[in-house]
This record gives structure tokens, sequence and C-alpha cells, in this order.
């Protein structure tokens, strides 16, 4: 969440955008939705929360929220009332900052497992406080809603039986915030001696050769999918060699 003082809406601003107004106990808040076509490419558009005539100010105060809690806040003060000071206003919104991003990763979960970082940084992008975002991911990792040691486990087959190697797969799990070294079992258990080798050769056994660079063509397909330059190479020597005798 984002407090602040001053600034203003455009009339040509506010003519594109929601506005809504509470007031009560002396207190008087606006809401400014972000207008329909805003774009933002690094974190959803928020909305601004803007106090005038608040006790405890002597000038406009603004907080800066996702969309879902703006919404949530228009339903409580229906039942609670309007805020009357800034820190009563940070209070609410911080409360509801932290039951929508559980609504959000609950929802996010349930589509498809993430990894922790994953999921901090899709919480991050729908614009949720840094301290909202702490407090979820930590109840959500201790009921194991998130749990890293099951997505790794999961990740690593699911990538497997799509042909990626050892390589590719330490990359994005580390991209994830895993250690693929810190995987109970790796990578024994996932990939059989010999197993590795059998797969590229699987990949490339039936991939035309190239007449320039074959060779290198090959070796540079294995390693981005994964596979160590050493197996590669052999492959790569294997692909090149049947073609020549056919």
């Amino acid at each position: 969440m984002r407090y602040g003082t001053g600034g203003s809406q455009s009339s040509e601003t506010a003519k594109t955008q929601r506005i809504e107004r509470l007031s009560g106990s002396g207190a008087s808040w606006t809401l400014y939705f972000p207008p329909k076509d805003a774009v933002s490419f690094s974190r959803a558009p928020l909305v601004s929360v803007v106090g005038e005539d608040v006790v405890g100010t002597q000038s406009t105060c603004r907080f800066n929220v996702p969309k879902d809690v703006a919404k949530a806040l228009l339903k409580q003060v229906k039942e609670d009332g309007v805020p009357t000071s800034p820190h009563a206003m940070e209070t609410v919104l911080e409360g509801l900052q932290i039951s929508c991003a559980a609504k959000r990763l609950t929802d996010l979960v349930n589509r498809r497992d993430y990894a922790t970082k994953e999921a901090q940084e899709r919480l991050q992008r729908s614009g949720y406080s840094a301290s909202a975002i702490e407090d979820v991911v930590e109840r959500a990792t201790r009921g194991r809603l998130l749990d890293d040691d099951r997505f790794a486990e999961t990740f690593i087959r699911a990538k497997i039986s799509i042909g990626w190697g050892q390589g590719r797969i330490k990359r994005e799990l580390a991209r994830r915030g895993i250690s693929a070294e810190s995987v109970s079992g790796w990578p024994e258990e996932y990939f059989a001696q010999g197993e590795e080798l059998e797969r590229a050769w699987e990949l490339v056994a039936r991939k035309p050769v190239s007449e320039k660079n074959g060779y290198q063509k090959l070796v540079r397909f294995l390693v981005s999918r994964g596979f160590d330059y050493g197996i590669a190479r052999q492959c790569a020597s294997r692909r090149v060699e049947e073609e020549s005798e056919e």
C-alpha cells in the first residue's frame, strides 16, 4: 500500500474513469479507479483512495491499492462506516489487502501449483503491499498451500516427460527460486544412468541434418534443451555419421 499527500485528478482523466465518494463522521474520501484503457506492463493499475478534510491532516492524503481491495472497501464501509483518519484508513486497507491477496493466491493455486517465488511475484504484479504479501505467503507456506519441494518434484517429472535435460531443468528451477541440489533425490532418482543419453538421442534420431553446420546445429539444439555438452556432442556425431551412411 502506498501513502502520500497532495495530488489531484485532471478533468480529462476524470471523464474516463470510475469515481466513488465516501463520506461520514466528518470525513470525506474519494476513490479514483484507473481508466478502463489504462495499461501497465509491470504491475496492474491501482486505485487511488484520496482523503480530504480528514481528521489529523491539513492536506490531501492518498493511498494506492489494487482494484479488488478498493471494491472490498466500498462494501465494508456500508457496514462499519467511513474511516475518519489516515491511520484508520490505513489499518482498514491493510486488513483488506491481506484478505484479498489470500483470495488471489488461492485462486492462482487452484489453477496450477506455484513455487513460492512465483507466487510472490504474481501478487506483487497485482499491486498488493509488501507486508500483505509477506503475511499471506508465510501462512500459505505453513499450511502447505505453497510447497517448493512438492512443486519441484512435479515440475521435474513433467519437464522430463517432454524431453528437457538436467541443465534446462536446473535453470528453470533457479529462475523460480529453487536450487535443484536442494531437491531430494536430485538427479539420481530422476535420471537413471544412461537415460539422459537415450532421451537426447531420441530427440535427434529423426531430426534432419542441415548440409551447412549440421553437427553444430544439432549440438546447439540439444544444449538448448538442457542436455550436457558431452552428451550433445556424442549424439550429434552419431546422427551426422548415420546421415552420411544413408
